[in-house]
């Protein structure tokens, strides 16, 4: 018998991996499944016309989507926001196609 999701994936959880992986596609549907807050930090991280966000609003941005108790992130920048969300997940994706 096949565990149910809920019981055996975190609270928070992190899904990372190359472009193209399928990170969005996995986080919405894992999201939309358990009935958590989908997090794409490609959403917070770029402006209008692709202009990149400050640091300083990008992880604004980001701790304020992570102030809830539970949520599904998807997305890379980790240079920018490994210290942010990291420490709040209990449950980290990497997804690694060859």
């Amino acid at each position: 018998m096949r565990p149910r999701v809920r019981q055996t994936i975190g609270q928070r959880v992190i899904i990372i991996g190359g472009s193209g992986s399928g990170k969005s596609t996995l986080g919405e549907q894992l999201a939309q499944r358990l009935g958590r807050p989908f997090i794409e930090l490609d959403a917070l991280h770029w402006e209008p016309d692709w202009v990149p966000a400050t640091e300083a609003i990008f992880r604004a941005r980001i701790s304020a989507a992570t102030a809830a108790e539970a949520w599904i992130m998807a997305g890379n920048y980790t240079s920018k926001q490994q210290h942010i969300s990291w420490p709040l997940a209990d449950t980290i994706v990497w997804l690694d196609l060859p």
